[in-house]
């Protein structure tokens, strides 16, 4: 549903406007939907504002935009020790889950050019990406009713399950990019 949304926001300007600088009109348009969503329904729409955030990634690529890799790495770590406090915390979404985000792809962009980086099978990950988490939903509902069908509960059929359930993410998702996309 959100990214319906953001996909119609950006449409509806894209379509609206020409030689306007549309992403920053988009996280604008974006933010002002989720402040509208916090002030009348509780913080319903707070997603919105981690498009605003992936919005405001995108913007600074265009612009160029490149951390060193020190900062990088300074990023990488704040953000998976965020993600490590907040766990189990609630809280505000986007702050909880939205800024380690940020800082975790701003972190790895400073390793872009990385040689090993550049390996085929992450290259071939990468450009799978999309039809990856476009498909993973369906491998996990299917992988939760077979588990929950024959679903031993115990700690080592779980890893199992989770690893073959994660392979057969990777396999779907790669097959529907190579394919379809």
């Amino acid at each position: 549903s959100y990214e319906l949304l953001s996909y119609c926001v950006y449409g509806a300007l894209l379509t609206s406007f020409s030689g306007v600088e549309l992403t920053w009109m988009a996280m604008i348009a974006m933010a002002s939907l989720a402040a509208g969503a916090v002030l009348s329904h509780g913080m319903e729409l707070q997603l919105c504002l981690e498009f605003v955030f992936g919005l405001l990634v995108c913007e600074m690529i265009k612009q160029n935009v490149a951390l060193d890799r020190r900062i990088g790495t300074i990023c990488i770590v704040t953000s998976l020790a965020l993600w490590t406090l907040n766990y189990r915390i609630p809280g505000y979404r986007a702050i909880q889950w939205g800024i380690p985000a940020v800082l975790l792809v701003l972190g790895m962009l400073s390793f872009e050019a990385s040689r090993i980086l550049r390996h085929p099978l992450l290259v071939l990950g990468g450009n799978a990406s999309y039809a990856i988490y476009l498909s993973h939903v369906t491998v996990h509902t299917l992988a939760f009713k077979i588990e929950g069908t024959y679903g031993v509960g115990s700690i080592g059929y779980k890893i199992l399950t989770f690893l073959i359930e994660l392979s057969s993410a990777l396999v779907v998702g790669v097959g529907f990019h190579l394919l379809i996309e």
